[in-house]
């Protein structure tokens, strides 16, 4: 194993999060601890799943991303073990990886939880309004004026709605209960994966409106009116999702080659695979 795959990466290499209040540090919902190329592998997997660009139903393959990072499937199926643990990617024995597809039924179920995480985390909030300190007021401020920018940009409905939900995983980071931030965070991200399937095109989520009259309620103190707010917030999101779906048409191992390319070569590790693993592949 190479020297970087026993380091955290840079900040600035991670992209889970698009809002500059989250921008840089590792992921909240992970099931066990990556490091190095491992973490880049599971952060640059994140990010393209919830950018829409590898939907679901797309098989991933190890060998490809283990190429593309220099690293052994072994490295690769870590990463995905833990993705499957998340809910967003499915592993089946001789079928290897793919991208999960939420049904109906898991779908309205993320939508359940994340509201009630999301009402408890606001009610929690406004009850204590002075908890709040000024560096994480200064990050919901910033947030909200990331939000309001990329508004302004044509046809950006997916990084828009990732923004969305981001807000919620900030909120729930404030409040400092881990374990509901981590499942916070799954339940919106599983919503991101179902939005490719099921919503609306061209919907536009959130209201920055709405999401600043939720920190305002937090702010007075005003838990009940926090709460109203929050879950029509998610209301909104939820009637822009009509349940059916097309099948997956990408070039998958074009598009894996991609996910590594403005990396550094890490060190040189063995890449090489059994005949089992080449038959395998084929």
């Amino acid at each position: 194993m190479s020297s970087e795959q026993n380091n955290s990466p840079q900040p600035e290499k991670l992209r889970r999060y698009r809002s500059p209040a989250l921008r840089g540090r590792s992921a909240l919902s992970l099931t066990a601890p990556l490091s190095g190329t491992q973490e880049l592998i599971h952060d640059r997997l994140w990010d393209t799943l919830l950018e829409g660009e590898l939907r679901p139903g797309t098989k991933v393959p190890e060998l490809h991303i283990g190429k593309a990072f220099k690293v052994h499937r072994t490295a690769v199926r870590n990463v995905l073990i833990i993705m499957e643990q998340e809910g967003v990617v499915a592993l089946s024995p001789n079928r290897g990886a793919s991208i999960a597809i939420p049904s109906p039924e898991k779908t309205k179920f993320a939508f359940e939880t994340a509201r009630l995480i999301s009402v408890y985390n606001v009610e929690g909030l406004a009850a204590d309004p002075k908890s709040i300190g000024a560096e994480d007021r200064k990050r919901i401020k910033q947030h909200l004026q990331f939000l309001g920018e990329q508004k302004t940009v044509p046809r950006n409905y997916r990084t828009v709605m990732r923004l969305g939900t981001e807000f919620l995983i900030l909120l729930a980071s404030i409040h400092q209960n881990e374990f509901l931030a981590s499942m916070q965070e799954r339940m919106v991200s599983l919503l991101m994966i179902a939005a490719l399937l099921y919503q609306r095109p061209a919907t536009e989520w959130p209201r920055v409106s709405a999401l600043a009259d939720i920190v305002k309620h937090i702010y007075a103190g005003n838990n009940a009116k926090a709460a109203i707010e929050v879950r029509y917030c998610l209301a909104e999101l939820e009637d822009s999702f009509r349940y059916y779906f097309e099948e997956p048409n990408t070039d998958i191992a074009n598009f894996i080659s991609t996910l590594s390319d403005d990396l550094e070569p890490p060190e040189q590790t063995s890449t090489k695979t059994t005949r089992k693993e080449r038959e395998a592949q084929q």
